[in-house]
């Protein structure tokens, strides 16, 4: 018969093992993936006063399938359209023409150039003229991809 290592040599292994696991390298989760809360914390590091005021309800933007999130930068409204995935946000934004209207079946009047803005998950409309703004979702998204005339 064999004689056993001391219980404290088991335990200092297993504390070694457990240990160099949680010192490597291996993410936990997705990282560089734009969120909400990420987005409303690149948009102030532009400079501008920025905050979340909710979800608006999904009538308010029947041409996109999930329901707009409404920021507020400077005072002046942007709508967030997150998406599940990236492509699922690129195949929405495809139905956007480069006017900003009309989109899919619906006709849009707006009342301010609209700018259409994409990025990871997100589509992101900015209907106003606050260059300001503009410049900051610029500084995140870069040039719209339609509206902006």
């Amino acid at each position: 018969m064999r004689p056993r290592p001391p219980i404290s040599r088991i335990l200092g292994f297993a504390s070694a093992v457990w240990t160099a696991g949680c010192l490597g390298s291996a993410p936990t989760g997705p990282t560089g993936v734009l969120t909400l809360d990420r987005l409303v914390g690149e948009l102030a590091r532009q400079g501008v006063t920025v905050s979340s005021r909710g979800t608006e309800p999904r009538e308010s933007f029947p041409f996109f399938s999930v329901r707009a999130k409404r920021l507020t930068i400077n005072g002046d409204d942007v709508h967030a359209f997150e998406y599940a995935a990236e492509t699922v946000a690129t195949s929405a934004a495809s139905t956007v023409p480069a006017a900003g209207t009309p989109i899919g079946t619906s006709q849009v009047t707006w009342i301010s150039p609209p700018r259409f803005y994409r990025k990871d998950r997100f589509i992101l409309l900015y209907v106003g003229t606050n260059m300001d703004v503009v410049r900051a979702l610029e500084g995140v998204f870069g040039k719209p991809f339609a509206g902006g005339t």
